[in-house]
């Protein structure tokens, strides 16, 4: 994971709630890493902006998060995706580039497929 945090009087946070795992090759970024300035009020338009990753959420691989995101609990983001907004609901697939709600109402577990599986069979027995 690569975080890139470049903040002017450190105004600017990333945020990362409990259990969240991210898998490798992922980039979470506060700003841009450069300055736009409009020429003719010599004003700034990129502030950096925090980066909210509330608890349980799953980043899977080679994903970017850009400034001013949210993403809510319970959330996976799909491999390789770009964040660059707000995300409202809990429980959601996030995928794209730019990443959209891909399903809505889900859940993971770190369990893999055939733990989980037993696990779920042997309950019912």
């Amino acid at each position: 994971i690569m975080i890139a945090n470049n903040c002017y009087k450190n105004r600017h946070k990333i945020e990362i709630g409990e259990g969240v795992y991210i898998a490798r090759d992922c980039l979470i970024r506060t700003s841009d890493g450069h300055t736009l300035i409009n020429l003719n009020s010599n004003e700034t338009f990129n502030e950096p902006q925090d980066v909210i990753i509330k608890d349980n959420v799953w980043i899977t691989s080679r994903c970017t998060i850009l400034k001013g995101s949210y993403i809510p609990s319970g959330c996976i983001v799909g491999a390789c995706s770009m964040i660059n907004k707000k995300f409202v609901e809990n429980n959601t697939i996030i995928a794209g580039i730019p990443a959209k709600v891909i399903k809505q109402n889900i859940t993971w577990n770190k369990m893999f497929y055939s733990q989980y599986m037993a696990q779920i069979e042997q309950n019912n027995c």
